[in-house]
Parts: structure tokens; sequence; C-alpha cells
């Protein structure tokens, strides 16, 4: 399993970043300072960002190094907007070449279990790698419904049982 430590907060200083020993999480932006390999997160916390911001963040990303890019939706468009969740996934798809690992942020507290069964559907169509049930800590029980379409990334101090990948936070 490959484990990134998330380097998402505001104290977080490129000094910091440069001295991690693992792979590192940063935002889009700070992808260069944390060099080849690392991961990033775009449109988070919130997913409020329109998707051409998001796939020029993402791609940006990619060409600077990043391997694996998160992206949390739009809250509309997970919430019951296929259209626009299906716009904005293929759209940052095609921002994240392969083989970069393009994973997808279904928020456990926003959506009932059909509706995130649904949408995992839609992000396996769309050409998503992976999914994750939180931008904060995982829900083991909505883990399992992802994993039913794609692997799953987990996040959190603990590693989840169900992950393939693990962002680890507490830096």
């Amino acid at each position: 399993m490959k484990i990134y430590s998330t380097a998402l907060g505001r104290c977080v200083d490129a000094q910091q970043v440069r001295a991690l020993s693992t792979p590192v999480c940063v935002p889009a932006n700070w992808v260069e300072v944390a060099g080849f390999g690392c991961a990033t997160v775009v449109g988070f916390p919130t997913g409020q960002h329109h998707a051409l911001v998001k796939a020029s963040e993402a791609r940006l990303a990619v060409s600077q190094g990043a391997e694996l890019v998160v992206v949390v939706p739009a809250p509309h468009a997970v919430l019951g907007d296929d259209h626009a969740l299906m716009l904005e996934l293929v759209t940052i798809r095609e921002a994240v070449a392969y083989p970069t690992t393009l994973v997808v942020v279904f928020d456990a507290e926003l959506i009932d279990v059909d509706r995130m069964r649904s949408c995992a559907r839609l992000a396996r169509t769309c050409g998503v790698d992976a999914l994750m049930s939180s931008v904060s800590e995982s829900d083991p029980a909505s883990d399992a419904i992802l994993a039913e379409e794609l692997p799953v990334v987990g996040i959190g101090m603990e590693k989840p049982e169900r992950a393939v990948v693990w962002l680890r936070t507490g830096l």
C-alpha cells in the first residue's frame, strides 16, 4: 500500500514538506515544492470551484510530477445532478492523463447509500480510477459501498481497512 503524508493545513510550509521522508499529498500549487511522485487535491475542501478551474489545477499538478490527483466534486452535482457530475468528471479526466491516478471524493456526510452507489457507478463510467468517502476521515461503511465499484483511497490518522492507498493526516 502506498502511503502519503498530507500537508494540506494552513500552517504547513515548504521546509516542512521538503523534510518529509515519505511521499506527500499537497495542494495543487505546491506540487513543484513537493517534487515528483506526490499526490494533490483539487477543489479542496468544499468542491465549490468551477470544473475548469479544477481541471487546470489538476493538469498543472500532473505536469509538475503529481502521480495521484484527488478531486472534490461540486456538491450540487453529487447531491443529484448526474449531468453536472459527469461533465465535471470527464473534464477533469481529460486533464489528468493516464497513468496518473484520478480519485474522486463522495462525502459520506452529504449523500445517502443509494446516491453513493449511483455516483460511484457514474465515476467508473467517466474513467475515474479510485474513490474516497471523505476529505478528512474515511467512513468504513461508505468505503465498503464505494469498493463495490472501484478501489478505495483512505484518509485519516488510522489506516482504513479497505484502502489501497492511504492519505495519512496529522502533519
